[in-house]
């Protein structure tokens, strides 16, 4: 009996370590998956502050990475997302800064006077 109890509780071990999910991102940053509501990316950046859950979207490439993020109240909530409930990153990864987190219309403004590629756009 006891035997059985072991192996049941390895199963749900291991099927919670299963779930989680991390991507090496440039400049040593990490995005974090541990399920619905609990994504995050661990900034890289001496005294920078993590990115905290939720983070909806991130795009990267070798110079910037942007981030669409909401707060942990409105991801449990089923009512639908939209631009004025998130708030945007830009980590430049050559410079190791941080920038944000900002509104839609900042971000876009930040986003052109750094010349991102449009490919890293976020909505």
């Amino acid at each position: 009996m006891q035997f059985c109890i072991a192996i049941i509780c390895f199963v749900f071990s291991l099927g919670c370590n299963l779930s989680d999910d991390t991507k090496r991102l440039p400049g040593g940053h990490t995005y974090v998956n541990e399920g619905h509501c609990y994504k995050y990316i661990l900034v890289n950046i001496k005294d920078g502050p993590n990115i905290e859950s939720c983070v909806l979207e991130f795009k990267y490439d070798d110079n910037y990475i942007t981030v669409a993020q909401i707060d942990e109240i409105k991801c449990e909530q089923s009512t639908p997302i939209n631009t004025k409930d998130k708030k945007f990153f830009i980590i430049d990864t050559k410079k190791e800064k941080l920038l944000g987190p900002f509104t839609h219309l900042d971000f876009k403004v930040k986003f052109g006077e750094l010349h991102i590629s449009e490919i890293l756009s976020l909505e």
